[in-house]
This record gives structure tokens, sequence and C-alpha cells, in this order.
């Protein structure tokens, strides 16, 4: 990977152009404890969310599970849309008290 600095000086980067393409749909989370440790996130990560994407295997997602927030990955089993909450997976069932409310599409991290 190549930086050319002076690209850099001439064009400063704004993060809202890049990682909010849709502000009125776009939100941010903050992970907090363990809560993305599975999914190789630390506490404090900054989370961008976007209430617009489409779900698919595979992506980050903040979901409604028993009345709070969570932090959930999609997964596929068998054909059937899951999600995995730390280490364990729940079906998505019509009866399963959990929506997904938006895609995590950034992530902002300081060292």
């Amino acid at each position: 990977m190549s930086c050319n600095t002076l690209d850099a000086l001439q064009y400063p980067l704004n993060l809202n152009q890049s990682l909010v393409p849709r502000p009125s749909d776009t939100f941010f989370f903050i992970v907090e404890g363990e809560s993305g440790k599975f999914l190789g996130l630390d506490e404090g990560d900054l989370l961008v969310v976007d209430r617009t994407v489409s779900i698919a295997p595979d992506q980050m997602a903040i979901a409604v599970y028993d009345g709070q927030f969570a932090l959930v990955q999609l997964i596929e089993e068998h054909k059937d849309l899951s999600v995995r909450l730390s280490e364990k997976s729940v079906k998505l069932f019509a009866d399963t008290d959990l929506d997904i409310w938006g895609i995590v599409t950034g992530l902002v991290r300081q060292f």
C-alpha cells in the first residue's frame, strides 16, 4: 500500500463524505465492553450504521434483541438466514424477538 502525501495535502479527507452517503439514514454506535470481540471489534470502536442497506449473509448489523440493541453477524445456515450473537447463533423465525435495525457499513478506530 502506498500513500501519496501530496494528494493527501491537496485533497483533505472528509469522513462524512466518505462514510455517510445518506446522512438521514446513517447512525453511529460505540462498541461497549466485550460485545464486539467475536467480530474482531474493540471497546470504543465507532460503527457507522445505515438503515437503508439490504440485509445479506456475512454482514455485521445492529439488531434489536429482547428490547435492546445488540451487535450481530448475519450468517447463512442451511439456506436460512441466522444471526450470531457472540459465540451462539439464533435462527430468524417469525416469532423470534429480534429485528435487524441497520447494517454496519463502516468502522472508525483510533489506535
